[in-house]
């Protein structure tokens, strides 16, 4: 693929992403928007944050409240720590991802939520932490068996 067909096939991505974002606060309205910061500070991949641009800039042009969040924070909320693969020295940078994803879905399902994959479960931790930061008032309902 040439440098030419990359950028033709990257802004066709963005625009299908700003029309995607468009329709759906057409249909659902909402009062905000939350979504996982790009991950990898200078060395983050530049698609990525073009992609979390375009959902910015849409919320913004829709007058809808957008904001990010880092992993580290949505998983020290969800989990009590903002685990690293260094927490799994024994296993590889890989491994270790998987596994704190695992974590987070093992929690989900200790919620009484049955998210299908692990990003599933990774968006589930999000919203927990939106609700939780975000909505005033809100409650969480404590883990079963937790209290009684």
């Amino acid at each position: 693929m040439t440098k030419e067909d990359k950028e033709r096939l990257d802004a066709q991505r963005f625009s299908n992403v700003l029309q995607l974002t468009h329709g759906l606060i057409a249909k659902n309205e909402p009062d905000l928007i939350v979504i996982e910061a790009p991950i990898g500070g200078r060395e983050a991949n530049a698609y990525l944050i073009g992609l979390v641009a375009c959902i910015r800039g849409c919320a913004a042009n829709r007058g809808v409240k957008c904001i990010t969040s880092h992993e580290s924070t949505v998983r020290k909320h969800f989990l009590g720590k903002a685990y690293r693969a260094a927490d799994f020295p024994t296993l590889r940078k890989a491994e270790a991802k998987k596994a704190i994803k695992r974590l987070v879905a093992q929690r989900c399902r200790s919620l009484k939520w049955d998210p299908e994959t692990l990003d599933e479960a990774d968006a589930m931790a999000l919203w927990d932490w939106a609700c939780a930061t975000q909505v005033k008032g809100f409650q969480a309902a404590p883990v079963g068996g937790l209290f009684g």
